[in-house]
């Protein structure tokens, strides 16, 4: 319904409910003659006489009664859907369709849930797990999170976080092939890698002010983190991950960190959710990024 349908149509409702020009003129802050007006224009697009009026009354025609009828239901369906989606804005509520990876979900999402959930009891989440790259929309997912830069410029992209890389192995494998101590030396030793991610058989690092790329091999490969990372807690090899991943097995001395001189701290893979453009967000969509943006930066304030 465009503009001029919708005033022409609110202006009949409101005459009929306050009984005459004048009274409905007052209640929309219009003048006697733009409501008149307003009036004729509506009867003759629909080419029908709506009302009989006179210096003294007023009175609606059969086909105005029939008109006023549903026009007046339509504008209380309106007027619902606004309250509605106002009512959303303040407490948004229904499902929202999150697409992630694996350990992305269960490590850095899953911890947050309990409080969100909370703030916002109104919502439920779904978690689609995989580390396949997917549109949102042809998931059927409101977003996705993804890992690294993102190039697809028909979606809206969001960066809510980063992880740093960390190399570590068990200290059994390091007991029984040595400890490496430059970068190079990765290349005498079994270094496992992403399957999805073939730019990570090149490990790079910071060596006197310089980036060296190290070509390395393995014989153990896997598109899930959480698959490397018992590879490693059973001494297949070393493994370059997100610090996330592995937080706990470091802090508990299952695995140990090497190398930790040549990786850039600073060096981290930025995080993101992307989702198709909208011209105003969904509240679902905008209170969990807002939610989870915060959440991952108070986490690396206090790593």
């Amino acid at each position: 319904m465009n503009a001029d349908r919708y005033g022409e149509i609110l202006v009949f409702t409101r005459v009929v409910a306050c009984g005459g020009l004048s009274a409905a003129a007052r209640a929309l802050s219009l003048s006697p003659s733009a409501v008149s007006k307003r009036i004729s224009r509506l009867e003759k697009r629909l080419n029908v006489r709506l009302l009989n009026r006179s210096s003294r009354s007023l009175r609606l025609t059969a086909e105005g009664e029939a008109f006023y009828a549903g026009a007046a239901r339509s504008l209380d369906t309106l007027d619902e859907a606004e309250n509605a989606l106002k009512s959303l804005s303040n407490s948004p509520r229904g499902l929202l369709r999150i697409f992630g990876p694996p350990a992305f979900g269960y490590l850095q999402l899953a911890p947050l849930v309990p409080e969100f959930l909370a703030l916002y009891p109104d919502l439920r989440l779904e978690f689609q797990l995989h580390n396949e790259i997917v549109d949102p929309v042809e998931a059927g997912v409101d977003l996705a999170i993804r890992m690294g830069p993102q190039r697809d410029s028909s979606l809206v992209a969001r960066k809510i976080g980063g992880s740093r890389w960390i190399i570590c192995a068990a200290p059994s494998y390091l007991r029984r092939h040595g400890t490496p101590q430059t970068p190079t030396d990765l290349l005498s030793h079994n270094c496992m890698s992403f399957s999805v991610r073939t730019h990570r058989v090149h490990w790079s690092f910071k060596e006197n002010g310089h980036t060296v790329r190290v070509p390395v091999r393995g014989n153990a490969i896997s598109n899930q983190g959480e698959m490397l990372r018992q590879l490693a807690l059973n001494g297949v090899g070393i493994l370059r991950i997100s610090e996330f991943v592995v937080a706990a097995d470091t802090a508990a001395g299952r695995l140990v960190p090497v190398l930790a001189d040549y990786v850039e701290k600073e060096e981290e893979e930025p995080i993101y959710a992307v989702f198709h453009h909208q011209r105003h967000m969904s509240p679902r969509i905008r209170v969990f990024l807002d939610f989870v943006q915060k959440k991952l930066a108070e986490q690396r304030r206090h790593n």
